[in-house]
């Protein structure tokens, strides 16, 4: 039953980190990633009216990044939940004071 339990755990964590990595590229390319280049004269000249990263549009990549964003949090929520018992002894062993 354990080996279930760790193999279920590995996943979860296996899909939160795939997927927070995809929500941190899709942030990158909606905050500005190659969008910004120094110009002739030393300034910095936006590049962001191309609404195009990697070859897909800007507002893909802000849908991708909501989508992916909300899958995090529900992912994390799914990890803590499997590890309550565990945040719990946590808990009462370092925060609560002792008698």
């Amino acid at each position: 039953m354990k080996t279930n339990k760790n193999k279920r755990n590995f996943w979860i964590d296996a899909l939160a980190v795939l997927i927070f990595v995809i929500c941190t590229i899709s942030g990158y390319a909606i905050m500005g990633g190659e969008h910004v280049r120094p110009s002739e004269n030393g300034t910095e000249t936006e590049l962001m009216n191309a609404d195009v990263f990697w070859g897909i549009a800007l507002s893909i990549w802000a849908h991708l990044h909501l989508l992916t964003g909300w899958i995090v949090v529900a992912l994390v929520m799914v990890h803590m939940i499997s590890h309550r018992r565990w945040i719990s002894i946590m808990i009462s062993k370092y925060i609560r004071p002792r008698r």
